[in-house]
């Protein structure tokens, strides 16, 4: 009757680990109880087993946790990105517009375009940063990106920098 009875709670512990949340509170309660159990039917076999649900179910967790951080991380590079593909954009229309209306304006109009022409040539450190701040996150998420997504961050980086 013990034996089926302490199988039994076993079933049970171990169906509560299964279902329990990530709370490491219910995990320490969990790991107090087999310990509590096995002291009384003389079998430390549940603890042992107990310990080991609870490694996997930390190692688990952990992985979650990195895989929300490269999550996050991606995020992050794909905000940058277009940050600095908008930037990019933007200024590259802006020096267009400016290189047309130069071959139509006039001498004494030179003025106002050299004034936008400065303007413009004095945004260029902020898209520098711009980039720099993208290539960095880039590198970052390199480690946690697979093969085929590598090739597309390192030619979406390189396409920044040309």
């Amino acid at each position: 009757r013990e034996l089926t009875e302490v199988v039994t709670l076993a079933d049970h512990l171990e169906q509560a680990i299964l279902l329990s949340s990530k709370s490491e509170e219910d995990l320490d309660k969990l790991s107090t109880s087999s310990i509590d159990v096995s002291d009384l039917c003389g079998e430390s076999k549940i603890s042992v087993n107990i310990q080991q649900i609870t490694s996997r179910f930390q190692a688990i967790q952990s992985t979650c946790k990195k895989c929300e951080q490269a999550v996050s991380d991606h995020e992050s590079y794909n905000v940058k990105y277009k940050e600095s593909s908008d930037w990019i954009a933007e200024n590259k229309k802006k020096a267009g517009t400016l290189s047309k209306e130069m071959t139509r304006t006039r001498q004494d109009q030179l003025s106002s375009l050299h004034d936008q022409l400065k303007v413009l040539v004095g945004q260029k450190p902020h898209g520098t940063g711009l980039i720099n701040a993208t290539v960095d996150i880039a590198e970052k998420v390199y480690t946690t990106t697979a093969v085929d997504g590598k090739d597309v961050i390192r030619s979406q980086v390189e396409q920044l920098q040309q």
